[in-house]
């Protein structure tokens, strides 16, 4: 179990180096100069000169990367253009309403869609398996923006049950918190709780024919004990990851949800930064999205030693 997880660690490691050049070098693919958009539109070229060698845009590519990293690595991303604040109290001051949307979105996914998918596995060719189905489609096909929009108007304009955005602290008010949480993570959620039902269904059918669950049922165990210690421990061997996965991507759909809603989160500040052209905060926000999701899809692979005891004694996860 340890090889296998330094083995991971090691994997992780080698893929952030990996994303930071990538990183690195989109930032310096985009449109327009850092320099001219830093110094003003009405800056002297004299002036641009001297804001480059300031941000070090004169010198080489490489060592502009390796001077860039090594901040990186010890808590450094630059400041913004826009207000000169440390990029990374930027970050570290939106980040918590980034993690409250998306934990609340991934427990309603997972809330909503573990019992649809395991009851349209269990009623297969039924009418509620056919209606789960249908439903979980049509859900993916529907534009995350455009669902939020359709909440909005139904809970907030029509029937004033819930505020259509803003934002308000746990701590201070947690009512308000839950109120104004509620249809930000609710849209978050549709496109992970509609794939997320698809694939418990299908593993929970596969598992259902196994030899295993119909001896199981032959001993006379009963349908839960059944469901508890045979089907659920094994499904949840692949389900974990498809939910590593699916939580990674909320992160990046939160660029969006959270502009929908106004939400004082890490999304809205990186789309802010691109309308803006702010790079250095577009920069330390892609990286940080990027890490957030390789450490999130480690924690997915360690946690397959909860699941799979072949992880645990030094064989790779199945699944």
């Amino acid at each position: 179990m340890w090889r296998y997880v330094l083995g991971r660690v090691w994997q992780v490691g080698v893929v952030l180096v990996l994303a930071s050049v990538a990183v690195f070098l989109l930032i310096r693919l985009l449109p327009g100069d850092p320099a001219l958009v830093y110094a003003g539109p009405d800056a002297s070229n004299s002036v641009i000169q001297s804001v480059r060698v300031q941000m070090g845009l004169n010198a080489p590519l490489v060592t502009q990367y390796l001077i860039w990293a090594h901040h990186a690595l010890v808590g450094d991303l630059g400041r913004s253009f826009a207000n000169d604040y440390p990029v990374i109290q930027l970050l570290e001051e939106r980040l918590p309403a980034t993690m409250e949307l998306a934990v609340a979105a991934l427990v309603l996914a997972l809330l909503v869609s573990l019992p649809l998918g395991i009851l349209a596995a269990v009623k297969q060719a039924s009418l509620v398996d056919y209606l789960v189905t249908g439903v979980s489609g049509l859900g993916l096909a529907v534009p995350t923006f455009w669902f939020g929009f359709v909440l909005i108007l139904l809970f907030a304009i029509r029937l004033h049950w819930l505020p259509a955005s803003g934002y308000a602290a746990v701590t201070a008010d947690p009512s308000a918190f839950l109120g104004h949480l509620l249809l930000p993570a609710s849209t978050l959620s549709l496109p992970v709780t509609c794939a997320l039902t698809r694939f418990v269904k299908t593993a929970f059918a596969d598992i259902l024919d196994m030899d295993y669950v119909r001896t199981a049922r032959a001993k006379g165990l009963s349908s839960p004990a059944i469901l508890v210690r045979h089907e659920l421990r094994n499904a949840l061997i692949s389900v974990v990851t498809v939910v590593g996965l699916d939580a990674g991507r909320l992160l990046g759909g939160a660029v969006i949800i959270e502009s929908v809603f106004a939400w004082p989160g890490v999304g809205r500040l990186l789309l802010l930064a691109i309308l803006n052209r702010d790079y250095a905060v577009i920069q330390g926000g892609l990286l940080m999205f990027v890490t957030a999701f390789m450490l999130i899809n480690l924690l997915t692979d360690v946690s397959y030693g909860l699941f799979d005891p072949r992880v645990r004694i030094g064989g790779a996860p199945t699944g």
